[in-house]
């Protein structure tokens, strides 16, 4: 009898422990999974609204969202400091966003702000100074008090460091625009490399126009009909060759160009250089390097440099690559010792966004390509001078966001959009609306920027796109050159005779 009461009290007693137990895994299980789930999802939480078009690969953050892309790679103190400004940024359009949710009787459309986001200095600091430009707009705009002015709402995408999730990053978009009918477009994006073209490709084919910042390659215009910049062309910017030739007086240059073939802004830049200095009777040696991250047997823009020290005629360097290459070619030409220094070391627009991360100061003197205004200021009247006032407080020391151009692009771009969608009246917003209003902008109806004049005449390219070239030492950037219309400034250099 004992024996069957004994077991009579064993049975429940187990029966009650693996209910227990299996509740236990269970609900283990929910929070092994939620965790996985905010993993995948970049450490958000899968069911909030900013993580749903996020997804995590490797140490990138791809997709889109509503909130914050988190950065997941590790950072020193310094970097640290340049990634909380950028989530400081991210913030600032986001409270705009819900004053722009608020606003009433305006007409609202959505626009995806497209980056390659890296903890690389020179990265982090242009993508933090675009998106302030987009911030600065997004203000302009709600400050108007006409009901006929559009608002835009401002969400952010990242493709991943040199855009190589741009793929991803799309079929995200492509999610959103499923569930959200008011996104119009995308600005942005980011680096001329095979796989941007892809990504301007995959926006095409989704319908959404996109107006590129700071992408100059000349093919970019070829891979799709909704695709426009508001950057000049490289075969513009080679139009410096000119200055070379008057101004440094000088009948040979050394272009440095990356070996990397999915960096189609280096090959392309260099071949617009080569054809327009051989155009006007100049030498034009083309020198290639390997890039940042090559094998290490392999040949460094830093163990090139010592080239532009060998001629005794003292030719001029054009570099076009990239700034991390840029700092090694400067560190290699300024640790030995230099017979023949060349006439002068003028670099591509790339390097804007190395000048910014340096402060724009630099012990070894050279010259650079810039497509934004020749003399950044924080004191003017304009839109974009009061967001670095009264958004940022960025103007201390000298040192602030409309400093590289990166800024001016994307204000101007942002504007593109919210003139298309102010023009089209009583028509309903839609991507395809809009996109033909972009097309229109030209001619009368040009769009005098931050930049210079928006001209697409029909190009999708502006045409004669203002450039200039500023020169970086220890002192203050100076404005020594310039070709085209851009933004009236009282220290602005005439245009170049050399300007065709």
């Amino acid at each position: 009898m004992w024996s069957r009461t004994w077991l009579l009290t064993l049975v429940p007693a187990v029966f009650v422990g693996a209910v227990g137990f299996v509740g236990y895994t269970y609900f283990d299980n929910v929070r092994t999974q939620t965790a996985q789930d905010g993993y995948a999802h970049c450490g958000k939480d899968p069911e909030s609204a900013g993580a749903r078009h996020l997804v995590r690969v490797g140490n990138d953050c791809v997709g889109v969202t509503e909130g914050d892309v988190p950065f997941l790679a590790n950072a020193g103190p310094l970097r640290s400091q340049k990634i909380d400004r950028f989530h400081t940024v991210q913030g600032v359009v986001r409270n705009q966003n819900a004053e722009v949710a608020a606003a009433e009787s305006r007409p609202v459309a959505t626009i995806v702000f497209v980056t390659a986001l890296s903890a690389r200095d020179d990265s982090l600091t242009a993508n933090t100074y675009r998106l302030m430009g987009v911030a600065a707009q997004q203000r302009a705009l709600l400050r108007r008090s006409n009901r006929s002015d559009p608002l835009l709402r401002i969400l952010v995408a990242n493709a991943g460091d040199e855009m190589k999730h741009g793929g991803l990053m799309v079929d995200k978009i492509k999610e959103l625009v499923a569930e959200d009918p008011t996104v119009i477009g995308v600005v942005g994006l980011a680096q001329s490399r095979q796989p941007t073209l892809d990504t301007v490709r995959a926006l095409g084919n989704l319908g959404l126009p996109s107006i590129a910042v700071t992408l100059p390659a000349d093919t970019l215009v070829d891979q799709s009909r909704t695709y426009y910049q508001v950057s000049p062309t490289n075969q513009r910017q080679a139009d410096v060759v000119g200055y070379i030739h008057d101004q440094l007086a000088t009948t040979s240059i050394i272009v440095y160009r990356s070996d990397d073939k999915a960096d189609i802004y280096s090959a392309n830049l260099a071949e617009d250089v080569f054809e327009r200095g051989t155009g006007l009777g100049m030498r034009v040696d083309i020198v290639g390097y390997q890039p940042e991250g090559a094998p290490a047997d392999k040949t460094s823009a830093r163990e090139v440099s010592d080239k532009a020290c060998e001629r005794p005629d003292r030719p001029a360097v054009f570099f076009a690559g990239r700034p991390a290459d840029f700092q090694r070619f400067l560190d290699g030409y300024s640790s030995r010792p230099c017979a023949n220094p060349p006439r002068r070391i003028v670099a591509g627009d790339d390097i804007s966004r190395y000048v910014a991360s340096i402060g724009s100061r630099s012990d070894v003197p050279f010259d650079y390509v810039s497509f934004g205004p020749t003399t950044p200021r924080c004191d003017g009247i304009g839109d974009l001078q009061a967001g670095a006032r009264d958004l940022f407080d960025d103007c201390a020391d000298g040192n602030h966001f409309t400093q590289d151009g990166q800024a001016a692009l994307t204000f101007d771009a942002t504007a593109v959009f919210a003139t298309a969608v102010g023009r089209l009246g009583n028509v309903p917003i839609s991507p395809g609306a809009v996109w033909r209003e972009i097309d229109q902008i030209n001619g009368a109806a040009a769009l005098n920027g931050q930049s210079g004049l928006i001209d697409h005449a029909g190009s999708r390219v502006p045409i004669r796109k203002f450039i200039t070239i500023l020169a970086v030492s220890v002192n203050p950037l100076e404005p020594v050159a310039s070709c085209g219309k851009g933004p009236a400034t009282p220290d602005s250099p005439p245009q170049a005779a050399w300007c065709p």
